[in-house]
C-alpha cells in the first residue's frame, strides 16, 4: 500500500513521518530527494542555475534555498519554471524508490509529499494523510523554524492550497493544533489501525 503524508508548511509532516519510520516502515521524503537532486553538478542543479542565474547560489556553489524561496514566493512564473524542472526528476526518483520497497517485499511505503494536492499527485497513492494545522500556528512555526518574516511566511502559505480544500481531498486527517505528544498519539493509533504496528 502506497500512503502519502501531506500538509502545509510547518504543519508537522516530518514529525509524523519520523514516528512512522521508527516503527520500521520505509518513508520516502520528497524534500530530501529534492535536496539530493539539486546538489552541485547534478543535471537538475545545472538546469536550475542556468534558468535562475548565480544569484541563487551560496559562495560555496550550493543552492541558497531561502533565496530561491523568496524568488518563487514573489513571482508565480518563477515557481512554475522551477517546478517544471524539479518535479519530473523528483517523481522519477520517488517511483524508483517505491519500486525498490516493493521488490524488498515490504507491504507498506509512506511518502511525504508537501504539495500532494497542489500537484495532483494524490491519484498515485492508495491513501492520503493530511496533517492539519491553523494558518496562524503555521506562521509562528515558520518564523521560529526558518527565521523568515511573518510576511514571507504568509506569502509562502498563499502559494499552497487552502486547508479547507485539502480537508475535502484527504482520506485521513491528523490534527496538529495541539501538543507534539497529542500528534504522536494520533499517529500511533493510525499505525495500529492501518499498519498493525
Amino acid at each position: 500500500m502506497k500512503i502519502a503524508v501531506t500538509g502545509g508548511a510547518a504543519s508537522g509532516k516530518s514529525m509524523v513521518c519520523k514516528r512512522v519510520s521508527e516503527k520500521g516502515i520505509t518513508v520516502i521524503i520528497l524534500d530530501d530527494l529534492s535536496r539530493m537532486l539539486m546538489l552541485p553538478g547534478t543535471v537538475v542543479y545545472n538546469r536550475v542555475v542556468s534558468e535562475f542565474g548565480d544569484g541563487i547560489l551560496n559562495q560555496d556553489g550550493t543552492l541558497n534555498r531561502q533565496s530561491l524561496r523568496r524568488m518563487i514566493t514573489s513571482d508565480p512564473e518563477s515557481k512554475k519554471k522551477l517546478e517544471s524542472i524539479v518535479q519530473p526528476a523528483i517523481r522519477e526518483e520517488m517511483n524508483r524508490r517505491i519500486d525498490e520497497s516493493r521488490d524488498r517485499g515490504e507491504v507498506h511505503v509512506v511518502v511525504e509529499v508537501p504539495l500532494l494536492f497542489e500537484l495532483g499527485m494524490e491519484k498515485g497513492f492508495d491513501r492520503t494523510i493530511l496533517v492539519a494545522v491553523q494558518e496562524e500556528t503555521q506562521i509562528i512555526r515558520l518564523v521560529q523554524r526558518d527565521g523568515v518574516s511573518e510576511d514571507d511566511a504568509l506569502r509562502l502559505l498563499k502559494l499552497q492550497m487552502p486547508l479547507s480544500e485539502k480537508l475535502k481531498k484527504a482520506d485521513i486527517v491528523l490534527d496538529n493544533n495541539g501538543s507534539p505528544e497529542n500528534l504522536i498519539d494520533q499517529v500511533d493509533r493510525l499505525l495500529a489501525n492501518i499498519f498493525n504496528k
